[in-house]
């Protein structure tokens, strides 16, 4: 992945959080199995006080939300369309 494309204000704590994922995906924790599942307990962790999180961290959270949200919606309608 080019950490290039994360924008700056976001880019140490995006990081951060998928070498996080990237740690997890090999232990097989059972709070999640994917991206988008790392992404919800990490986002009801911060929500409920359960995950210490910074307002920079919970922003690069949300605009990481965000893109997988749009990148699925984009795989969605090339599969729809072929």
């Amino acid at each position: 992945m080019n950490h290039k494309l994360i924008p700056r204000k976001h880019r140490r704590e995006a990081t951060k959080l998928i070498d996080e994922f990237k740690q997890y995906v090999f232990k097989n924790s059972s709070a999640y199995n994917n991206w988008f599942e790392f992404l919800e307990y990490q986002q009801t962790g911060a929500m409920d006080g359960w995950l210490e999180y910074t307002d920079k961290k919970y922003k690069a959270l949300q605009w990481l939300r965000q893109i997988t949200s749009i990148v699925n919606k984009l795989n969605f309608l090339v599969e729809e369309s072929e």
